[in-house]
């Protein structure tokens, strides 16, 4: 199915072609093996850059926000392994205010939004 299936821009493009046909499961397993792709690339040169993996981690994050699985949203987003990885906090906020807020979590959905104040 994939031409090289170590490039992680492949399986990037992949997950983003399934997501876009609304297979939303299928994107979030797609996602599940470019994570084992990520973690099991030892050649310095071809690791994601830590703005790559960002990107790719916070896509999950609108995965799970279309497919309105806020609970699932907040348990990512708070693994101490992604929040690590996940970089920008603006949009890492705002993803936790919407999943906190759509789960009935409003105090730490303001907290959140006061965290981008």
């Amino acid at each position: 199915m994939i031409a090289k299936p170590t490039e992680l821009v492949n399986w990037t493009s992949y997950m983003v072609a399934i997501y876009l046909t609304g297979d939303y499961k299928t994107a979030l397993e797609v996602f599940d093996t470019v994570e084992q792709t990520i973690n099991g690339i030892e050649n310095a040169e071809k690791k994601p850059k830590p703005h790559e993996k960002n990107e790719i981690y916070l896509f999950k994050a609108k995965i799970l926000e279309d497919q309105k699985d806020w609970k699932a949203g907040i348990k990512f987003l708070t693994k101490k392994s992604v929040e690590k990885i996940v970089l920008d906090d603006v949009r890492k906020n705002e993803f936790l205010s919407k999943f906190y807020f759509n789960h009935g979590l409003t105090k730490k959905a303001v907290d959140c939004l006061e965290k981008l104040l």
